[in-house]
């Protein structure tokens, strides 16, 4: 089957008989061979609204360019309207909007940066022990390695440089290790009840020669040593408990900026009671923000309050085809 392309002035399929890549209706990954292919993409260019962001990943490369090409044209009829009809009232909207939205963003984030220090300093405050990386989304966490190498270095077992320095005690220490992979990241990565640790550095089994009371100093030092990490897994368990409690709220802040134009903002939400239930002056202050906006837009009367619905729309569209045009890319760059 010859390559096809779109014709956007007709709303009709063609056979293209232009050189590769010199198409003027269409680019080189317009033109398809095959009818499933046209369909896709007639579906994404009819209806390119994206019900739920999620599914993206899902769906068809052909369906994405026909989402893509379908928000790009609603965007720019959007914005001739605008242009023609509401040239005054679009501006009003778009400075008073820029300037809210920019108060929205200081204050969410303030509000982060002033929580976040407070965590931080709980963590020094309270102690974590210096064998924990961070993932990308910000959480701590131990890892077994990490571990291991700390309560070595507690009990002696190595020096500074994680050079073997006790192989005895290091034998003791490697009987009471834990494999299974699901305590990957917790205090039990060793064995601690009495038995274990006492087969370990009480009896002849590994210590052999060494006095009683330092094999019982050992044991002491062990376990201490593993309270010491469970204490230390427990702060860094409320640390990144925390971190997500207030990324989602700066994040449920910053989407109330994002939506200011829909014009219909209710105080009652779920998102704007997680707000107030903060009781934190700054993000109230967004609650305050908004309403004052949409009532300032309502008092110039009904022709900003129709601009407003566009510009919502277009903001709406906008953000659809960032996130469609985002997905396009990552498949790209997979197949270069």
């Amino acid at each position: 089957m010859k390559a096809h392309h779109f014709d956007k002035e007709t709303g009709k399929w063609g056979v293209c008989n232009a050189q590769p890549g010199n198409c003027p209706k269409s680019p080189a990954n317009r033109h398809f061979n095959s009818y499933g292919q046209m369909n896709q993409y007639s579906d994404g260019y009819f209806n390119p609204s994206i019900a739920n962001k999620e599914l993206l990943k899902e769906e068809s490369t052909e369906l994405l360019y026909g989402r893509a090409d379908g928000l790009t044209d609603e965007i720019a009829e959007l914005k001739t309207q605008l242009a023609d009809k509401y040239t005054d009232e679009s501006s009003f909207i778009n400075e008073l909007s820029e300037s809210t939205r920019k108060r929205i963003n200081e204050n969410a984030e303030t509000y982060a940066k002033n929580t976040i220090a407070g965590m931080n300093q709980f963590l020094e405050d309270e102690g974590i022990i210096p064998a924990y990386l961070t993932n990308k989304d910000g959480d701590l966490y131990y890892d077994r390695e990490s571990l291991d190498n700390y309560i070595c270095k507690k009990m002696n077992i190595t020096d500074n440089n994680g050079n073997v320095i006790d192989e005895q005690l290091k034998e003791a220490i490697d009987n009471l290790r834990v494999t299974e992979e699901n305590d990957k990241g917790y205090s039990r990565i060793y064995k601690t009840d009495v038995v274990s640790v006492s087969d370990a550095f009480l009896s002849d089994k590994y210590l052999k020669g060494r006095p009683e009371n330092e094999r019982k100093m050992l044991a002491s030092t062990f376990k201490s040593t593993l309270d010491e990490v469970e204490m230390s897994r427990i702060n860094i368990e409320s640390h990144n408990e925390e971190m997500h409690r207030v990324n989602n709220l700066v994040q449920d802040v910053k989407s109330i900026g994002d939506e200011i134009n829909s014009g219909d903002f209710n105080v009652n939400s779920t998102k704007a009671n997680r707000i107030k239930n903060e009781n934190v002056f700054r993000l109230n202050q967004t609650l305050l923000l908004v309403e004052n906006y949409n009532k300032a837009i309502r008092e110039r009367g009904p022709k900003y309050v129709e601009a407003q619905k566009i510009i919502y729309d277009l903001e709406s569209k906008e953000r659809q085809l960032k996130l469609v045009e985002k997905e396009i890319q990552s498949r790209e760059n997979l197949n270069k």
